[in-house]
């Protein structure tokens, strides 16, 4: 989705180039905020929900998330 959203900015600023490096350093910008988030998330995984569930449910659930992250 992000490649689609860069590429259509990019050809509508085609001829551009200010625009062009604007819309890189938002992409990367956005890329890593998000990664600090998906971390932050991670996180409270790892070192609170994992520990803390009961129910094996909510502990494979959570390695399911863990997992997917990692692909």
């Amino acid at each position: 989705m992000e490649d689609f959203v860069f590429n259509l900015a990019k050809k509508e600023s085609r001829g551009n180039e200010v625009n062009v490096k604007r819309i890189k350093e938002y992409r990367q910008k956005v890329e890593t905020n998000l990664s600090n988030i998906c971390g932050d998330i991670m996180t409270v995984i790892d070192e609170h929900l994992i520990p803390s569930s009961s129910a094996r449910e909510s502990t494979i659930f959570y390695y399911k998330v863990e997992e997917r992250r990692l692909l």
